[in-house]
């Protein structure tokens, strides 16, 4: 089956940034900080009284963790077709920050589905936090070619920590801090499956503790066998 090797679970989680947590010093990295003309930080949404999801963390399995090496990997389509449905959804909740840390897999495919939903839905924005400087260091050539693009055309990029890797505590920060400024969260993960989401969906659970408007979603391995199904049967009508 075409998905055999993404045989996986996806959650979706939101939450709002505060607009000055989101400043960034810009005398340090002025490589990595860019914003693009015209860019407004985000704030809070209010409509009748009620706070709305504005901005929305997504992550979920590396391209590995799937057994995916290619992005020609059929694979690839149906988890940006569902990235894709999921977040198109949510814009009409408000929606309009999508956040990543930009490690391959599904969050360079999230930036993709953005940078083509933006042709439709310009107030759409993607903001890329990294957990420290040069963490494609040790990528493959093209995934890093990959990563810049993201960041070039990406319309807020920082790192949490204005430092090299040093230690696993540069990655839990950055669970921390992503879940934090965010209003909810979309993972693809299957608890079942272990793997890197993992980390993500226990900071979440944290967080959704405390503060139980936050939420979380998710896309299941059955959600894209149905995307299978539709596209076969319209590809056979």
């Amino acid at each position: 089956m075409v998905l055999e090797a993404v045989d996986c679970c996806f959650i979706f989680c939101n939450r709002r940034v505060n607009s000055h947590d989101w400043q960034s010093n810009q005398s340090h990295n002025t490589k990595l900080l860019m914003r693009k003309p015209g860019y407004e930080e985000p704030g809070v949404f209010i409509t009748g009284g009620l706070q709305m999801l504005q901005t929305l963390l997504v992550s979920g399995y590396k391209a590995h963790e799937l057994g995916i090496f290619s992005d020609n990997h059929e694979g690839v389509y149906y988890i940006k077709k569902a990235l894709e449905q999921r977040i198109t959804s949510l814009i009409d909740e408000g929606l309009e920050w999508v956040l990543i840390s930009g490690q391959p897999g599904v969050e360079m495919w999230t930036a993709e589905v953005i940078f083509d939903l933006q042709l439709e839905y310009p107030n759409l924005k993607l903001a890329v936090l990294t957990p420290f400087l040069e963490q494609e260091t040790r990528w493959k050539e093209n995934v890093q070619e990959k990563y810049q693009e993201i960041l070039l055309n990406a319309d807020f990029v920082d790192s949490v920590s204005r430092k090299p890797y040093e230690s696993p505590q540069q990655l839990r920060v950055k669970n921390q801090f992503l879940v934090q400024k965010s209003d909810a969260i979309l993972l693809l993960y299957d608890e079942e499956k272990d793997g890197s989401p993992k980390y993500y969906l226990d900071a979440a659970k944290q967080k959704q503790e405390m503060d139980n408007s936050y939420e979380i979603f998710y896309i299941t391995a059955y959600d894209l066998d149905v995307l299978v199904q539709d596209e076969q049967w319209n590809r056979n009508e």
